[in-house]
Order: structure tokens, then C-alpha cells, then sequence
């Protein structure tokens, strides 16, 4: 696909395999294949949905695809 949506818990950012990073392993193996990867981790509460829900979001693109930036709270 062009673009891909990954979430998970904040957790993931600072989880471990084998010494390494997780997010890492995950960005590296996307680059691989030819992504652009950011990501970012997000309340849900800050944009308008009525709950307290924190998610890392991890966006890949192909490369040939624009850069994806993240909205801002509202």
C-alpha cells in the first residue's frame, strides 16, 4: 500500500528484544521494504474523543509518497 496505520501501547517505545529497541526493529524492517516511517504517540482525548487514550500511532508511506505529518490537537 501507498500508506499503513499501526497502533499500540505507549509501552512500545521504550520495550526491548533481544537489547534492542522494538520501535527500532519495526521502523528498520519497514525501511527495508521501502517506507518512510514516522510516528508519534497521541491522547485521544486530545482530539475529540470523549475518553483517555493513549496510543503510539506509527504511519508508513512509500517514498515516493508526501511525508505524513500528524494533526494537531484540538
Amino acid at each position: 500500500p501507498k500508506y499503513f496505520l499501526i497502533e499500540n501501547v505507549p509501552g512500545l517505545l521504550s520495550a526491548k528484544q533481544s537489547g534492542s529497541n522494538v520501535l527500532n526493529l519495526i521502523t528498520a524492517a519497514f525501511e527495508q521494504l521501502g517506507y518512510g516511517i514516522s510516528y508519534k504517540k497521541l491522547n485521544a482525548e486530545e482530539y475529540g474523543v470523549p475518553q483517555l487514550r493513549r496510543r503510539v500511532f506509527i504511519v508508513g508511506r512509500r517514498l515516493t509518497e508526501p511525508e505524513f505529518i500528524f494533526p494537531q490537537p484540538i
